[in-house]
């Protein structure tokens, strides 16, 4: 298939068979094939050591599609995976993938995050493949970082709402720490419109200006 995206290629105990599967399954109409020839196209949908498998356990063997689709998920899906996945669930953080991807910002730190639930969800049990459970997950892994407070404040009703809102908090923080400053903080606080004026007369016009020379300055 020429329009396989290498990034939608399933290469193995990494990635979701499910949803890497959902994609071929996508993508094979939309290039003229039909199911009856899935199984001669399966092999471009996998890479990496998915792609090792097939060619050394299951090329040639004139299996049917149903049949390849379980061999591939039976030799990937094990039961240490499971625990790999759930693992990984149950300890993933904002900040931790922050410690991990130095070179990203926060906000691309959130979108790897935010992949990364998306995809091994649906290798968790039946029970955790809620809406509400990748909702509430998403809020917890960014508790630990300061810039996605504000979004933690009222949690939204869906997963997308939250992610919407998390991304927002970020934006917002991040501008708010770029944004110039005519003054300092402190500086800010107790300048006055005299002040101003006297920093432009002594600009313009030296230190003769319309209102003397003013004790204190200089």
């Amino acid at each position: 298939l020429k329009i396989y995206d290498k990034n939608l290629k399933y290469r193995g105990s990494e990635d979701s068979f499910d949803i890497r599967l959902r994609v071929f399954e996508d993508l094979c109409p939309k290039a003229g094939v039909n199911p009856a020839n899935y199984g001669r196209a399966f092999s471009t949908m996998l890479a990496g050591e998915a792609s090792e498998f097939y060619y050394q356990k299951l090329a040639g063997k004139n299996l049917r599609y149903f049949e390849i689709v379980q061999a591939v998920r039976s030799n990937f899906k094990t039961a240490e995976r499971q625990n790999k996945i759930l693992n990984w669930w149950n300890t993933v953080t904002l900040a931790g993938i922050q410690s991990q991807h130095t070179d990203k910002s926060t906000l691309e730190c959130f979108e790897i995050l935010r992949k990364g639930l998306t995809e091994r969800q649906l290798s968790l049990r039946p029970e955790m493949r809620s809406e509400d459970t990748i909702r509430d997950k998403i809020y917890h892994a960014c508790r630990g970082t300061p810039e996605t407070h504000q979004a933690l404040l009222r949690p939204a009703s869906t997963f997308q709402a939250a992610c919407e809102d998390v991304r927002n908090a970020l934006s917002l923080r991040t501008g708010s720490q770029t944004a110039p400053r005519a003054y300092p903080a402190e500086e800010r606080e107790t300048r006055t419109d005299t002040d101003d004026a006297w920093s432009a007369d002594r600009k313009y016009f030296g230190n003769n200006t319309r209102y003397g020379n003013r004790p204190g300055r200089s």
